[in-house]
């Protein structure tokens, strides 16, 4: 007789969920940008989501920030849920974001994520800086496969030309991703996050918001112990919480070191 045992001290893992079913055409949908708030992203998502509502045929329906009535919010909480149902009700397809530092970066993705799994199909856009950040917390939210269209880096005091350059030059990329076909090659894409060198790769997730990291040991027993050190007080929130910079951080260092265990973080931003 064969006996399933279960250990209660196991590491929880993310339900895993898929992309939903993508058009086959864009003509005649409903297209949807949701706006986190952060420094010109309208204007880049607005910008792209027209450039391929004129390429495809589509319309845009909805532009909308993702506070309450669609008032302005912190970019690092959800989609309220009336705009999230207005979203459903009145789109086909969303681009959303902005994902250009580590705190909205997770909750653009975990939006891009909901929306997916009630069957819309939705892209996140980040910049080259974000990138890695945005592929990580699609994996640990249990969707490594959200669709990701990636732009240079910075959107904040990028001028509006560039901006809408920057957009139109991505439209086919756009149109490939929520057609769920793989995006042609661009120059300065950013398609996964990097490896290599371990520090370099734990600096990616916070230098974007003017923070860094010093390393104070690791233990004989793979523990990692890092001091966030935050260098623009006034972008302290920026920086992703605690708890989910230390499980992003043990991710980042696992795909180049296994033998790690566990990563802690002193952050000044908590007693």
């Amino acid at each position: 007789m064969a006996i399933t045992i279960y250990a209660p001290d196991s590491e929880p893992r993310p339900d895993h969920g898929s992309l939903a079913a993508s058009p086959p055409s864009l003509a005649g949908l409903r297209i949807a940008v949701l706006d986190n708030g952060k420094p010109n992203a309208v204007t880049v998502m607005t910008r792209a989501a027209e450039t391929l509502a004129a390429r495809t045929g589509a319309t845009v329906a909805l532009v909308t920030k993702k506070g309450p009535g669609g008032r302005s919010a912190n970019a690092a909480i959800p989609c309220a849920d009336d705009i999230f149902e207005r979203i459903v009700a009145e789109a086909d397809v969303v681009v959303t974001g902005a994902a250009d530092c580590g705190s909205c970066t997770a909750y653009s993705v975990y939006d891009a994520i909901s929306l997916e799994k009630v069957g819309l199909p939705a892209v996140v856009v980040t910049t080259t800086k974000f990138a890695p950040i945005a592929a990580t917390m699609a994996a640990d939210f249990g969707m490594p496969d959200v669709r990701t269209l990636v732009l240079p880096h910075p959107f904040g005091g990028t001028d509006r030309d560039t901006l809408w350059e920057w957009a139109d030059a991505a439209a086919e990329s756009l149109e490939a991703l929520l057609l769920g076909r793989t995006p042609p090659p661009r120059t300065g894409d950013v398609t996964a996050a990097p490896t290599g060198v371990a520090m370099t790769d734990l600096l990616a997730l916070v230098e974007g918001d003017g923070a860094t990291f010093e390393l104070i040991e690791v233990s004989p027993a793979g523990v990692v112990r890092l001091r966030l050190v935050i260098e623009d007080a006034s972008c302290a929130e920026c920086v992703m919480p605690t708890e989910l910079l230390e499980a992003t951080a043990l991710r980042v260092l696992r795909s180049t070191q296994p033998g790690v265990s566990a990563v802690t973080i002193i952050d000044p931003r908590r007693p």
